[in-house]
């Protein structure tokens, strides 16, 4: 499968420039789980870091490449080949929460019919393997559709999401369905492992 290149679709936005953005080359592994409990490990790594604009960052799925995407900061859900099909946008400066956009890769960018909505839940202390963080907690609801024959199934995808405060970043990920999805329960789980610096 070659890898996705995508811009955001919505016009960018500047970022504040007290925000402190990754350099080229840090990099984060996460673990993804999915409902039977196997581990896949998930790489972001910075390629390119524009100063008020934000990031490109590519995206290894058990080392294989499996996407690039340009981060500006919004809420977004990236394709991945998960089980879910998405994640959140690794980096979020904590705006615009009712404006999360499905970007290309995902089922719902193909060949389902799909609408989100997301709300502010709260902030909450986790801890993973990669340390204990004071996070921004969101959920998102995605609605989904496909035409099968002369019917059409829905199903709901939920996600939550705990961002770091200070750095912007995704710390942990949860997802589980209600309905159609893909005809497979969905129950996975995505958290940060490790961070590597850019050396």
């Amino acid at each position: 499968m070659p890898a996705v290149v995508s811009t955001p679709s919505a016009k960018a936005q500047t970022i504040d420039s007290q925000i402190k953005l990754p350099e080229a080359g840090d990099t984060w592994e996460y673990t993804v789980k999915d409902a039977y409990g196997k581990p896949k490990r998930l790489t972001s790594r910075v390629k390119a870091s524009v100063s008020s604009k934000g990031t490109v960052e590519e995206f290894l799925l058990d080392d294989k490449l499996v996407g690039e995407w340009v981060l500006d900061g919004k809420l977004m859900l990236l394709g991945l080949p998960i089980d879910s099909s998405m994640i959140l946008s690794p980096f979020w400066i904590g705006k615009e929460i009712e404006k999360t956009s499905i970007q290309a890769g995902t089922k719902c960018a193909q060949e389902w019919t799909c609408n989100s909505s997301t709300e502010h839940v709260g902030r909450e202390t986790i801890t993973t393997a990669a340390g204990t963080f004071d996070t921004i907690k969101i959920k998102v609801q995605v609605n989904a559709g496909l035409p099968v024959g002369t019917s059409f199934v829905t199903g709901i995808l939920w996600i939550e999401g705990w961002y770091d405060e200070k750095k912007k970043r995704l710390i942990k990920q949860s997802c589980t369905t209600t309905g159609f999805w893909g005809r497979v329960r969905i129950d996975e789980t995505l958290e940060l492992k490790s961070f590597s610096p850019a050396i």
